[in-house]
């Protein structure tokens, strides 16, 4: 296999076979990790951070690495309000982005989880601007979100960007949309009381 295409395959992977190829998960941490987003519908990376199962910097270089996306720390950067207050909060903590710059018809962010192409074409739709995206560790990128917009807006349920990403991370298309309809449909389970 030529090394475009083994490329084009790892990119095509789920980011959590990735990690569990690598190591970085075992099948058990692999699984309440899927079983949590399921249930909660956050993000994967999100996920997995608040689960402490996979070290941050470890997980943010093999997204670099899956998705060829180049890196930036926020912390090196001091952030314009007025470049900051681009978008709407709500599109700011749905996706997990920060606006880092703005170059004439250009506008730099940096997100802390993979944005997909639909995502990106919704920030470039409402800025009206051409978006070059950053990778950024989840934990800075959270922290400048709360420094420049500290009053985090209600959400969707589910997102437009998790039934995406949740068909990525599941494999196929509309396979997040079918699991929550699974999940939403199975009843409740009983408590168990400890012995």
């Amino acid at each position: 296999m030529a090394q475009s295409d083994r490329t084009r395959a790892r990119v095509h992977q789920r980011l959590g076979d990735v990690l569990l190829e690598a190591g970085l998960l075992d099948i058990e941490q692999l699984q309440a990790a899927y079983d949590e987003q399921r249930r909660t519908g956050e993000l994967f990376v999100d996920v997995l951070m608040r689960l402490q199962s996979i070290d941050e910097e470890a997980l943010v270089q093999t997204i670099i690495k899956q998705h060829s996306q180049p890196f930036i720390s926020t912390k090196r950067y001091s952030i314009d309000e007025p470049v900051a207050k681009i978008f709407p909060p709500r599109l700011v903590y749905q996706y997990k982005f920060i606006p880092l710059d703005r170059m004439g018809s250009i506008l730099t962010i940096v997100a802390g989880s993979v944005l997909d192409a639909n995502a990106v074409s919704e920030l470039e739709r409402v800025s009206g601007l051409k978006i070059h995206v950053f990778m950024g560790m989840p934990s800075e990128v959270g922290e400048q979100i709360k420094k420049h917009f500290p009053e985090e807006p209600e959400l969707d349920a589910a997102p437009a960007q998790l039934s995406s990403i949740g068909d990525f991370l599941l494999g196929e298309p509309g396979a997040a949309a079918a699991a929550t309809e699974k999940v939403a449909a199975e009843p409740a389970p009983a408590a168990v009381s400890p012995i």
